[in-house]
């Protein structure tokens, strides 16, 4: 008994129209729009809805800035005195929601580290010419170290 062969696959053009042609070098086969672009057209969310529901949901949260709580107190079974206080930890969730989604909480701060590196040769190392060329040097000149590419690129 033979086995049925398996066709070997087809493989496409590395660019498979003008608009993949335009993109930058190393974008070839990703998508074109970013996934949640995608998501929402694939579920045929416009941009209306959209817009609908950041309006509902700011309603729902404007209405919260004045949530209120009831409290029931009992006596051997039966409900005998009630209570409305405001609800001040769903309040300020509240506020912390609507502060994030107008951009008034602004967002953690990344750290940002920069290093640099000083280094000097000892006097007893370098030559005369070297001498007089650090001698000559006002300030410190950076030194580029990004790594080049050598040979044909495509």
């Amino acid at each position: 008994m033979t086995q049925p062969r398996t066709p070997i696959p087809q493989t496409r053009p590395l660019t498979t129209s003008t608009r993949q042609a335009a993109r930058p070098a190393g974008t070839v086969g990703a998508p074109a729009t970013d996934p949640r672009s995608l998501l929402l057209s694939l579920a045929r969310v416009t941009m209306e809805k959209q817009a609908e529901a950041i309006k509902a949901s700011f309603d729902k949260k404007v209405a919260l800035l004045n949530a209120q709580k009831n409290q029931y107190f009992s006596f051997e079974g039966a409900v005998v005195d009630t209570k409305t206080d405001d609800a001040l930890d769903i309040q300020l969730r509240a506020c912390e929601a609507i502060d994030r989604m107008t951009g008034v909480l602004a967002p953690p701060a990344s750290t940002k580290v920069t290093v640099e590196h000083t280094f000097k040769m000892p006097e007893w190392f370098m030559t005369a010419e070297e001498k007089a060329v650090a001698a000559a040097a006002t300030e410190p000149t950076a030194i580029d170290v990004t790594p080049q590419l050598e040979g044909p690129t495509e």
